[in-house]
């Protein structure tokens, strides 16, 4: 594996580039957004991806994996160098993906280029402040998403705990009934052993014992049936965990979006003092 000496990253030594690329190739699959401007724009401005292949990429498919994995085939055809301009920009697009290639926390902050050319044209055809405002629309519209699922999730956990806390009931009364059963039971089989009688008399004692079994046993099944309930607690816990992850999340997304709207405010005003 050949480098130049200015390259900024490092992969583990006889790491094969795309050995590396074909390994995470489900994980980039399922985390890259295709639809996001700045990898597209990054690339073109290293002279990785021309007008050719991003109409190959735009045309691949109607979905988004359909595009992401003709993406991924034509940067593996890029070789080495087309690798790293990739692994470059996921830094300031993914650090997650960027760390599941180097092994390194991202350190570096996005800072947009001002695409132009074709190349770009065929991506989206979009001037550079609609560029920055696209990726602000799409954060924008994530967050939005998250918060109605948030919402969503907090209204199941509510009717959950309801759920669970009239099955804890109905459980309670269950176990009350079947001890008063079992009492039952014992004293019908004590005053039968004590008390010798007619056959009549016998016949139905044991009548009435058998029937206190049957409800002992009826009963004995739905406190059975509404024991397996009690998982629910286990996932009402993981449930609360995931929320707090998720609100993580949407707080990390609210600042992206401050980022990416100072930046459209920035390009704007460089735009204006262009123009003058």
């Amino acid at each position: 594996m050949t480098k130049n000496s200015n390259e900024t990253y490092s992969v583990t030594e006889n790491e094969n580039n795309k050995e590396l690329l074909d390994n995470l190739r489900v994980e980039i699959t399922t985390n890259l957004d295709i639809h996001r401007q700045f990898i597209f724009s990054y690339l073109i401005s290293k002279k990785v991806l021309d007008e050719e292949d991003c109409e190959q990429i735009m045309n691949s498919g109607v979905t988004r994996q359909q595009k992401v994995c003709c993406f991924i085939d034509i940067i593996r055809r890029k070789g080495s160098s087309g690798i790293k301009h990739f692994i470059d920009a996921l830094e300031y697009e993914n650090p997650a993906l960027y760390k599941a290639f180097t092994g390194k926390n991202a350190t570096k902050f996005i800072a947009p280029l001002i695409p132009s050319g074709r190349a770009w044209d065929c991506i989206s055809g979009l001037s550079a402040k609609e560029y920055v405002d696209s990726d602000r629309a799409i954060l924008s519209s994530q967050l939005e998403q998250r918060i109605k699922d948030y919402h969503c999730m907090v209204i199941q956990l509510n009717r959950s705990i309801e759920e669970k806390n009239i099955v804890e009931k109905n459980l309670m009364t269950a176990q009350l009934k079947i001890d008063d059963l079992q009492k039952n039971i014992e004293k019908l089989k004590v005053h039968y052993q004590n008390n010798p009688k007619s056959v009549e008399t016998k016949n139905v004692l044991l009548s009435k014992l058998q029937q206190e079994e049957i409800h002992c046993k009826f009963y004995d099944k739905l406190a059975r049936h509404d024991s397996m309930t009690i998982a629910l607690q286990s996932k009402l816990v993981e449930l609360l965990d995931e929320i707090s992850k998720k609100n993580d999340e949407c707080i990390h997304l609210k600042e992206d979006n401050k980022k990416i709207k100072k930046m459209a405010d920035e390009i704007k005003l460089k735009f204006s003092v262009h123009r003058k």
